[in-house]
Formats: structure tokens, C-alpha cells, sequence
């Protein structure tokens, strides 16, 4: 991936969601599991298939990778959950860079499925896209995505796919995939995400006309001032976004989407005291404290005030579910990005991806990070 790509500051809160599944998590539900699993001689040697399952699975989320793929090979010689555990075995490869073994795990998950729900597949199958990409293989990866399309034409696999042949050069096949995303979407946040692909790679003529189809899709409404202050925000004329948002604000003064667009506006246009001011509002609101703290980071960032940075995240991962949160945990690995602690950095890009494996902003820091 190209470094000019790393120029500026992203806010993901809107546009760079995961555009697919999770990894599940249960890390409370496991701590008496541990105990009783370091007694027994660790590993998970003497559990039972599904505690030996979530035991691997456990280390996995504490980003113990080496110790999690040895879990999960004991796994597989003994039949436990083979298909969950060629895919543990794959993430933890994929964790660390192991792109060619973590391929092979994924695809030997994907044959050992039996009764496991199509989500399942359908992330194994992303995974395993993600990995052919990371190895070299872009055409192996694009054919991944073709399979899934004609199973399902899902608009996020559209997009992936496109965004691949971009990378690939092959604009014309990127095109098209990019126009059948939108054809077939509601979802703002595609159609700005393809306009990001395109900003990427100094098109922004090409993208922005995907930004107008969704100003348009938001139509007149005055319910949808909001969607229109987005694109617009993305379209960079801030005097017509911050419009929108006070127009969303004069029917709802609550409306906490409209302040933190409102903040990365303030941003955008250079007044960091009042988008700090705008996320402070927030920041002992127990539903939108992760969303005002990745929006502080932010301004730290933009002003490269990297120990204020440090403590914000400090304080931010404190926060109930902070492990969860999506915007924390891309701030995250930017704090340790500037800082310019390219172990840990790429060592949380790494955990990210597993967690939201086809989110656009973490795909980039992760493949920017690979490269370091």
C-alpha cells in the first residue's frame, strides 16, 4: 500500500465502520475457566472439547497468539470443533503475519465445515480474502470475492472486491463493482467509502460523483439533514455540512450524531478548542463516551500533542466495553502509530482486523503497519 495514503487523520466513526462480522467475544463468561485450565497444566490439555474451544479462544482475545495457535493445533489432533479451530489457528497465524500458513488454516477450516451457521463461512471466506491479499495473491482474493457474489451480491463484497481490482489497477473492473455496491445499498457509509477508495488515489472527480448520488439518496427531507450534513462534511463544503447539523439540531438539541459531526467540523476547519469542547460534553455520557473520547484523540492527533494523546487513551480504555469499541481501538493503534512504536502499533492493527476484518480504515493501517 502506497504511504502517501497515511497523510491524513481519518474519522471512522461514520464512514470507516466494519462493513461485516466480529469475532465473538466471552472473556468475562472465561476467567474461572482459565484458573481451572493453568491447575490442570495449561493449554487446555485436560478440558473438554467445547471448554478446550473456548479456551484457545480466550487466548486469542488476550492476543496471545503463539499460545493460542498451539491451543488450537491440540484442537485439531484431537477433533475439537475442527472447523472453529483450523479458523482460531488461522487468525492467530493471520496475527501475526504468518499470511501463507494462515491461508492454508482458512481454507481447511472452510472444508471441515459441517453444521456451522453461514456467518460462519462467510467470515472464514473474508478472512481468507484478506490473507490471499496480504500474501501477494490479489487475483486469488478477488476470485474469493466473485464466489461469494454469486452465492449473494452483497453491496459490502461488491465494494471489497472493487476496492481490490483498484489496488490491482484495474479501474474499469473497480468501476463497475463500485457502481453495483450502490445500486444496490442504502448504506451511506458505502457510498462514501467508495469515494474514500477513490480520494486515494487522486481520483476525487470520480468519487465525488458517488458522494452526490448520496445526497441525493438523503434527499430533501428535513429528517435527513443529518445524512446530508454528513456527505456534504465529506464533500468538504463545511459551511453548508454545519448547516445541516444545526438544522438536525433545531428539531432535536439532544442529538448526540449531530455534535460529533458538528465536532469533526470544528476539526476539519481548524478549531480544535470548540470540537474539544464538543466532545468533553460527552465524555461522562456512559452510551457515547467511547465516540467523545476517539473524537478528543482526534484533536490530539491533528495538533501531534502525543502525551495528551496517551493519557486520553488511557483514560478512554478504562471506559465499560472499551475493547469493543471499534472507534478506540483504530485510535488506538494511530497513538502508538505516532508515537512512533511500530512493535505495538502494528501489534493492535493486527488484533483490529481480526476483530473487524473488512473494515476499510483498519485494512489500510494494517497493510501501512506490514509494510514498516
Amino acid at each position: 500500500m502506497n504511504s502517501k495514503l497515511r497523510k491524513r487523520i481519518a474519522f471512522p466513526a461514520d464512514a470507516g465502520r466494519a462493513l461485516g462480522g466480529s469475532r465473538s467475544r466471552g472473556r468475562g463468561a472465561l476467567a474461572a475457566l482459565l484458573c481451572c485450565a493453568v491447575f490442570l497444566g495449561g493449554c487446555g490439555a485436560s478440558l473438554a472439547p467445547k471448554e478446550a474451544n473456548d479456551y484457545a479462544a480466550e487466548l486469542l482475545e488476550q492476543e496471545k497468539y503463539t499460545a493460542a495457535a498451539s491451543a488450537y493445533a491440540k484442537n485439531i489432533e484431537k477433533g475439537y470443533f475442527t472447523a472453529e479451530a483450523y479458523r482460531g489457528l488461522g487468525l492467530s497465524q493471520m496475527a501475526e503475519g504468518r499470511y501463507a500458513d494462515a491461508c492454508i488454516s482458512l481454507e481447511r477450516s472452510l472444508l471441515a465445515v459441517e453444521r456451522q451457521p453461514e456467518t460462519f463461512v462467510r467470515d472464514v471466506r473474508l478472512y481468507l480474502a484478506w490473507c490471499r491479499w496480504m500474501h501477494g495473491e490479489r487475483g486469488r482474493a478477488i476470485d474469493i470475492y466473485s464466489e461469494m457474489l454469486l452465492e449473494n451480491p452483497e453491496p459490502e463484497v461488491y465494494f471489497l472486491r472493487g476496492r481490490l481490482y483498484m489496488e490491482s489497477g484495474q479501474e474499469e473492473e473497480a468501476a463497475w463493482d463500485f457502481s453495483r455496491a450502490a445500486e444496490t445499498t442504502e448504506d451511506l457509509r458505502v457510498f462514501i467509502n467508495i469515494y474514500r477508495v477513490y480520494a486515494d488515489y487522486e481520483k476525487n472527480a470520480d468519487g465525488s460523483r458517488y458522494l452526490e448520488q448520496a445526497l441525493a439518496f438523503a434527499g430533501e427531507a428535513p429528517e435527513n439533514a443529518l445524512d446530508r450534513a454528513l456527505v456534504k462534511y465529506y464533500l468538504r463544503n463545511y459551511t453548508e455540512a454545519r448547516k445541516e447539523v444545526f438544522a438536525a439540531l433545531e428539531t432535536d438539541p439532544q442529538n448526540a450524531e449531530a455534535k460529533f459531526l458538528l465536532g469533526r467540523i470544528y476539526l476539519a476547519t481548524g478549531d480544535t478548542p470548540n470540537a474539544r469542547a464538543t466532545y468533553r460534553e460527552y465524555t461522562n455520557n456512559a452510551q457515547s463516551a467511547g465516540r467523545a473520547y476517539a473524537g478528543l484523540l482526534a484533536c490530539d492527533l491533528m495538533e501531534k500533542n502525543t502525551d495528551e494523546a496517551q493519557k486520553d487513551l488511557a483514560a478512554a480504555m478504562e471506559l465499560p466495553g472499551a475493547s469493543k469499541n471499534r472507534d478506540l481501538r483504530y485510535y488506538e493503534i494511530l497513538v502508538y502509530e505516532y508515537r512512533h512504536d511500530w512493535e505495538n502499533a502494528r501489534r493492535k492493527a493486527a488484533a483490529f482486523v481480526l476483530d473487524f476484518p473488512t473494515d476499510e480504515e483498519g485494512l489500510r493501517e494494517n497493510a501501512f503497519l506490514a509494510s514498516r
